[in-house]
């Protein structure tokens, strides 16, 4: 990797999330980042720095991006807590009732992801996954027959993994500008993890995935 592509990485997933709702409100309300530069006493470099997650804003910064973009009052709270825990590298989101994402983080890194790999233990389908991101599917050997794969409806192949290196579903997602995360869904809790905390979780997809150890379904 290049200096020049290290300099444009989010600083964790928290930051890219809340650089992608905060542009897209930017978007959506017509304005130039000189234009958010100037009424909030920033140079420009710095808000395209927040713009693309390379910074994370102060609380004051938060609020005044918020106001002048019209992202709804309900919503901030969301923001501030992204940017306030924004060094951390694993994240728990709690099942709140039917909802099991409740603020929309998985959702949002489905759509930001370019590339994508679910496995999951059982015939269950994945949670689709929206945006444009390459994906795949996997799942254990002696539990997907033709059948089950006709019944995922899937756009790309659904692979079967000869020894499943997971008991529950795992997916991990590779961004263009942020490093990936692996994201665990539990029972009644989805664990995010990034940087060094999910790295054995990309290793083992990458183990489990090897030629000699899966085939198409």
């Amino acid at each position: 990797m290049t200096d020049g592509e290290t300099d444009i990485r989010a600083v964790s997933a928290r930051a890219m999330l809340l650089a992608a709702e905060l542009e897209a409100a930017r978007r959506r309300k017509g304005l130039t980042t000189r234009e958010l530069a100037q009424v909030m006493g920033m140079s420009p470099a710095m808000v395209n720095r927040i713009m693309n997650g390379r910074r994370a804003p102060e609380p004051m910064e938060i609020g005044g991006l918020c106001a002048l973009t019209a992202i709804a009052a309900k919503r901030r709270p969301h923001l501030y807590r992204l940017a306030r825990e924004c060094a951390l590298t694993e994240w728990t989101i709690h099942r709140v009732g039917e909802a099991r994402d409740p603020d929309g983080v998985i959702e949002a890194l489905w759509a930001l992801a370019s590339e994508i790999r679910t496995f999951s233990p059982a015939t269950t389908r994945p949670r689709w996954p929206g945006g444009s991101a390459t994906w795949t599917h996997y799942v254990p050997e002696g539990v997907a027959d033709q059948d089950t794969v006709e019944r995922f409806a899937v756009p790309d192949h659904v692979h079967v993994i000869a020894a499943p290196p997971f008991r529950h579903g795992v997916q991990v997602l590779r961004f263009p500008h942020s490093a990936p995360v692996a994201v665990l869904e539990l029972d009644y809790t989805t664990l995010v993890l990034e940087k060094d905390n999910a790295q054995p979780y990309l290793r083992a997809f990458d183990d489990a995935l090897s030629p000699s150890r899966t085939r198409p379904a």
